[in-house]
Parts: C-alpha cells; structure tokens; sequence
C-alpha cells in the first residue's frame, strides 16, 4: 500500500477543505439505499430479490397493479413506499394459490374436414390440374 501511495499520491493544491457540511433534512440512510420499482399483483403480493412481500391491509393501501418503490438500505432492512408514504408488509414463504374457479369439463373439438372446392369452383378453372391433365402444357 506505502508503494501505492508513494507513486500516485499527488499533494493538494489548495489547503482549504471544501467538503461541505450535510444539509438540513436530508437523511443519508435514504440517499445511500438500493430502490428498485415493482408492481403490485392482484393478491397485494410484491416479488422483491426472489422473496414474496405481501401488503397489509390498511388505509393507504395501494391498488393493485400499481407501482410502489422497495427501497433496501445498508443495514439489510426492506421498506416498501408508495407515493412517498411507507407500506406495511409480512414476507411469506411461498406465493399463495390461486382460487381455482371450477370449470366445466372441457369437452374435446372435433377435428374439422379438409375444404374441397366443387367441381364448378372459380379456383378451379385456370388450374389444369383439375382439368384432368397430369402435364400442363405452357401456353
């Protein structure tokens, strides 16, 4: 490390310190987070790094099929925003089912019959196939 800083450190070229002093209000745990924007399912369900947020009922609650913000910050910890306000959630360990809506049983189609043009068809005058000639001439 001293060969390092011995061939690339370079002296200051003014002694004045210009860092500047952090500004009222401005919280640095929320400028130094990772935020990433997802959309809400029908199920108040958010997929966030391959685990499952699901949204508590409350009196903010987002829509469905909205977008809310997850915001991780350096302490690990998981906050979902919507709108600028914060979202309560539970992580659960498996998306929930489906309701499965009970179907009629599916009754199996029957295949259709190939389409032959008849006899005085206009598809077939010009094509001397139908005509009964194996080798058409060129006229």
């Amino acid at each position: 490390m001293e060969t390092l800083n011995g061939k690339f450190a370079l002296e200051p070229s003014s002694p004045a310190d210009f860092h500047q002093s952090v500004p009222d209000g401005l919280a640095l745990r929320d400028v130094f987070c990772m935020e990433q924007t997802r959309v809400i399912s029908n199920d108040w369900v958010i997929r966030y790094k391959n685990r499952f947020l699901q949204i508590v009922p409350q009196s903010n609650l987002p829509p469905a099929r909205n977008k809310v913000t997850v915001a991780e910050y350096l302490d690990g910890s998981i906050h979902v925003m919507y709108r600028e306000r914060e979202v309560i959630f539970t992580e659960i360990n498996e998306r929930p089912a489906p309701l499965q809506d009970p179907t009629p049983e599916a009754t199996t189609p029957q295949p259709r019959k190939a389409y032959v043009p008849s006899e005085d068809h206009p598809w077939r005058r010009f094509n001397p196939m139908y005509l009964g000639k194996k080798n058409p001439a060129l006229v």
